[in-house]
């Protein structure tokens, strides 16, 4: 385990557990530290299913929640996964107020999220065999 400050205001501890990367975080996420975070998770998403354990955070600004947000769009595009776990009161009064708790993967604890995270990679698996793109159809008869 790693134990890196962001900035003062934040903390996180990088574990492996079941084929996932746990971001542990601890403090405020705000201006101050969602820059670095951006980048760590930007980082860690490139190759692992990723998912944030947020018990530890007692704020979040909107800085944050961008943070987070990229982490999600760029695990989309990476074809891996960004699940939020353990949010407490602070964090998912911010995630529902924006809407943003119908559009990230959000979770009640760590196991949940990375039972989710495993079934996503298991499906996803079984697609590749599939066209990344339709196969076209037919043009219809006038």
């Amino acid at each position: 385990m790693a134990r890196v400050p962001l900035e003062e205001s934040l903390t996180y501890v990088v574990q492996r557990l079941d084929g996932c990367a746990v971001l542990r975080l601890r403090g405020e996420m705000d201006l101050a530290s969602a820059p670095q975070l951006a980048a760590n998770l930007r980082l860690l998403v490139e190759d692992d299913h990723v998912v944030g354990d947020l018990t530890g955070v007692s704020f979040m600004d909107s800085s944050g929640l961008n943070a987070l947000i990229a982490g999600h769009n760029h695990a989309h595009n990476c074809r891996t996964s960004f699940r939020i776990a353990g949010a407490g009161k602070a964090v998912t009064q911010v995630l529902h107020v924006t809407g943003m708790d119908r559009y990230l993967h959000i979770h009640a604890s760590v196991e949940d999220a990375i039972d989710a995270a495993r079934a996503a990679h298991a499906a996803a698996a079984l697609d590749l065999s599939a066209p990344a793109y339709p196969e076209p159809a037919d043009p219809e008869p006038d």
